[in-house]
């Protein structure tokens, strides 16, 4: 960054602090690498006045905004706050590939002033739309000294779209900013990191994070199961000795994958699906059982003798993998698991014990 070049543009445009500086302090405060609530509320937070994506004309009188403030260098504060403008009441999350495209598509406009201009709007901007065309320039004409500015940006709930794109984008190594970004976060920005990792070959430490960590059990692990299964190479972690982290992380992969309630039901398609459900079902049958494993086996096993089971690419193997998760429904492991649980103090492990044992009749209690 040209020093001067970034004096020129002047101070930032905008009331109260920047998202940048936001999650700065956010992360000073916490000392945990991310900040608290995802960095909720943002700057600009205003519950009677959300962001909006913009219309057509509006998406047009931005990008010409944009324009003018390129060809005009150094743009005087006339010009930025004629940028501003359109970018008050706006987010462009949902239209960041159409701006990416049509800003490509002018290779008239230097590249060094897209890159000043991007990194100004990314570290000053007080409202969300700024702050994303920011990340959106980055992301064309960004570099590696720009990764700390994303990243630091993609900790937070609103931006983290626009961030993730933009460490995939510029960045030299990106899986390994994708991974500082997902491993430092939860919900939509790991999922937004995860997601550009898909048919990757990515590092092992990485493959590791991804079996292991990155699927937590909740809604969201839908969106990158598949992701994460093939990236991580869930096969080869459930091949080699796995231990309970690995088996921890594939309860919650699969369950995901063969959730049918998903948008995408990932288990149908997934090349080693096969393989992955057999291992892991090998592994739980080898014991000992815990609870969580036999619910994640009771799910898989309600999936496999769905109607929708049977248009899996690999439904030749049903039959087998079937007879497979029933055994080890029925495992002795699984009897001595659901039998100790029975009679557990806590509530909900005796609750959930006595959903093992209703599912299968051959458990113990299921007749009691």
């Amino acid at each position: 960054m040209n020093v001067q070049e970034w004096h020129m543009l002047g101070d930032p445009i905008g009331d109260g602090p920047s998202y940048y500086e936001h999650a700065r302090r956010l992360l000073r405060r916490s000392g945990s690498g991310h900040p608290p609530k995802d960095g909720f509320p943002p700057p600009d937070w205003d519950a009677a006045r959300r962001p909006r994506s913009p219309s057509g004309p509006e998406l047009d009188g931005l990008l010409g905004a944009l324009e003018d403030v390129v060809a005009d260098w150094p743009p005087g504060r006339e010009e930025l706050l004629r940028l501003d403008g359109p970018l008050r009441d706006l987010h462009l999350m949902h239209e960041r590939g159409e701006v990416r495209a049509r800003v490509l598509a002018r290779e008239d406009l230097p590249r060094e002033r897209l890159h000043t201009l991007g990194r100004w709007l990314a570290r000053t901007g007080a409202r969300i739309g700024a702050v994303e065309l920011g990340l959106i320039l980055l992301g064309i004409v960004g570099n590696d000294d720009d990764g700390e500015t994303i990243l630091t940006l993609g900790l937070l709930e609103g931006p983290c779209c626009c961030a993730a794109d933009a460490l995939a984008d510029s960045q030299s190594r990106p899986y390994e900013a994708l991974y500082a970004m997902a491993r430092k976060r939860r919900g939509w920005a790991r999922i937004d990191a995860v997601k550009h990792m898909r048919g990757a070959t990515v590092d092992g430490h990485i493959k590791d994070w991804l079996v292991r960590e990155a699927c937590e059990g909740n809604f969201l692990d839908v969106y990158i199961a598949d992701i994460v299964a093939g990236a991580g190479d869930l096969a080869g972690a459930l091949a080699a000795d796995a231990d309970d982290d690995v088996l921890n992380g594939a309860k919650w992969i699969l369950i995901a994958m063969c959730d049918r309630e998903a948008p995408t039901t990932s288990i149908l398609d997934f090349p080693a699906a096969e393989t992955v459900l057999t291992a892991y079902a090998r592994r739980v049958l080898a014991g000992p059982s815990t609870l969580g494993r036999l619910q994640s086996l009771m799910f898989v096993d309600d999936f496999l003798h769905s109607g929708l089971a049977e248009r899996a690419r690999w439904g030749r193997h049903l039959p087998a993998v079937r007879g497979l998760y029933r055994r080890a429904l029925s495992s002795p492991f699984a009897h001595q698991a659901i039998e100790a649980a029975l009679t557990a103090a806590d509530p909900a492990t005796a609750d959930r014990a006595r959903l093992l044992a209703a599912y299968l009749p051959e458990a113990p209690g299921a007749c009691s």
